[in-house]
């Protein structure tokens, strides 16, 4: 579109003008297009814990054996004589806390049934001491056999132990 003006009143004066101005449609043009990211948004992972339950029976006396997966200590059973592996042991007199490191690192490095005792709760144990450990074996020879394991997952000083009441 073009408009052009001029000022001719006939008085012979100068003819004063208008500048004209030129306007066109705008266009769009598209050069290139990129797609947007796609974006997944995952879920986050829950961990579950995992409890296994296993019965032993020593003559008419059953014991059931607790063991769990999910970062904490297991137990004991109560009044079961066995074997276990030795990874600590910490005078009570020290607090609980380097037994408690103990456990996380056996944990950690892979070691499973980690738990740790009071040494003074059983009469097979030296009493005073917290002692860090690692599985409930029903002999001697099953312990024995767990313990290169335990050695070669940061214990290197891991020795057996019988735990009774």
């Amino acid at each position: 579109m073009a408009l052009a003006a001029t000022d001719d009143e006939g008085s012979g004066g100068p003819a004063t003008s208008i500048p004209i101005v030129s306007t066109n449609p705008q266009t769009t043009s598209t050069v290139g297009v990129q797609p947007q990211p796609t974006i997944t948004i995952n879920p986050p992972t829950t961990t579950l814990s995992t409890t296994t339950f296993s019965t032993t029976t020593f003559g008419t006396t059953t014991f059931q054996n607790t063991t769990t997966t999910d970062g904490q200590n297991v137990t004991w059973p109560p009044n079961k004589d066995g074997f276990t592996v030795v990874l600590k042991s910490v005078p009570t007199s020290n607090g609980r806390s380097q037994a408690e490191a103990a456990a996380d690192k056996a944990r950690t490095n892979g070691l499973s049934q980690v738990g740790i005792l009071n040494s003074s709760d059983f009469s097979s144990l030296n009493p005073g001491y917290y002692v860090t450990f690692t599985g409930i074996y029903d002999n001697e020879s099953q312990a024995n056999a767990a313990l290169q394991n335990a050695r070669s997952k940061g214990f290197p000083t891991a020795y057996v132990r019988e735990v009774s009441n």
